[in-house]
């Protein structure tokens, strides 16, 4: 899997949603990706990167869940984090263990983190393959 960057503030969605295609080899350019996603100055919506995994042929569902769902969750994942000056930002979750979780952030990389800081962060609000749903 290649993992991308941001190139701007505001293209960390557009970043993870190339980043999951390029999971099911699907090669396509962050520049491409990010005006699919329609990003703005105010960033992109989990509705417009559902949209764009959809017109790729990658069906992930948008959930909002509870942190009593976190350890049921199937990476890889999008997740919206409260982060950089506390505003919306999207990482991509690789793996969930019972203490640690090791994310893909589009601006710093590589990062393992305990749960329970993690949690603090996190909105609820994922986008996953339905095949994982939690029921």
């Amino acid at each position: 899997m290649k993992y991308f960057f941001q190139e701007n503030r505001y293209d960390c969605g557009a970043a993870c949603v190339a980043t999951i295609l390029s999971y099911f080899d699907m090669k396509e350019e962050l520049s491409t990706i990010t005006q699919e996603c329609r990003t703005s100055t105010k960033g992109t919506t989990l509705y417009d990167m559902k949209q764009v995994l959809s017109q790729h042929g990658v069906k992930f569902e948008g959930y909002e869940c509870s942190k009593n769902d976190f350890n049921n969750l199937k990476p890889p994942l999008i997740a919206q984090i409260i982060s950089f000056e506390n505003a919306n930002h999207f990482v991509i979750l690789k793996s969930i263990t019972r203490d640690r979780i090791e994310i893909f952030c589009p601006v710093e990389g590589f990062r393992v983190l305990n749960k329970h800081d993690f949690l603090e962060e996190w909105t609820g609000k994922i986008l996953m393959s339905p095949l994982n749903r939690i029921d």
